[in-house]
């Protein structure tokens, strides 16, 4: 089918008649490619997994170790002594209990969500579209979140990196659809 430029409403074509019109454009869309994009797109999921899991922990828990050097000056002191947290007052019980909360959550949140993008690695042996399109929306999120809470002289730091992933992870899902397309029309 032949397309003239002025003519294309994007919104009307179905994914067979853009994989045709790439076609026309850029050549044949080989589906060894296609694959190949796809498995990129997985294989950024395990990778966030697995940097997630051991430089999250390593930062968790160098995190957590100056909470315990807090939590041991309190040492000696009566139970009920009031000390200052934050510009306000906790005794000495309800701050120990308040930062070993924050040492233990300083190494499982990464943990978690080294774990999380593990699980859709995992999942996306089965269901590659949906893995993809879920790892996509979380670490959205988490770049989202992250940059709500970010300091702001440190709001562009590692921004480079996370723009580059989400590109991936969005063509290996916009590659997916590309080619179950191409397996359809065979």
């Amino acid at each position: 089918m032949e397309y003239e430029a002025n003519d294309l409403d994007f919104e009307k074509l179905d994914t067979m008649e853009l994989v045709e019109l790439w076609e026309s454009v850029a050549g044949p869309v080989s589906q060894e490619r296609l694959e190949k994009k796809v498995r990129s797109g997985i294989q950024t999921i395990l990778y966030l997994g697995i940097l997630h899991i051991l430089l999250g922990g390593l930062l968790g828990y160098f995190e957590g170790k100056g909470y315990s050097e807090v939590i041991d000056s309190y040492q000696g002191m009566a139970g009920d002594e009031i000390v200052s947290v934050d510009g306000g007052g906790m005794t000495v019980i309800e701050a120990t209990s308040l930062y070993e909360f924050l040492r233990i959550l300083a190494l499982a949140i990464p943990i978690g969500i080294g774990v999380i993008f593990l699980v859709l690695h995992r999942l996306a042996r089965k269901k590659t579209h949906l893995a993809l399109f879920l790892a996509l929306l979380f670490y959205v999120g988490l770049t989202g979140l992250d940059l709500y809470l970010a300091e702001p002289d440190k709001l562009m730091s590692g921004m480079g990196i996370s723009i580059f992933v989400i590109i991936i992870l969005a063509s290996a899902i916009r590659n997916g659809q590309s080619l179950r397309a191409l397996e359809a029309s065979e």
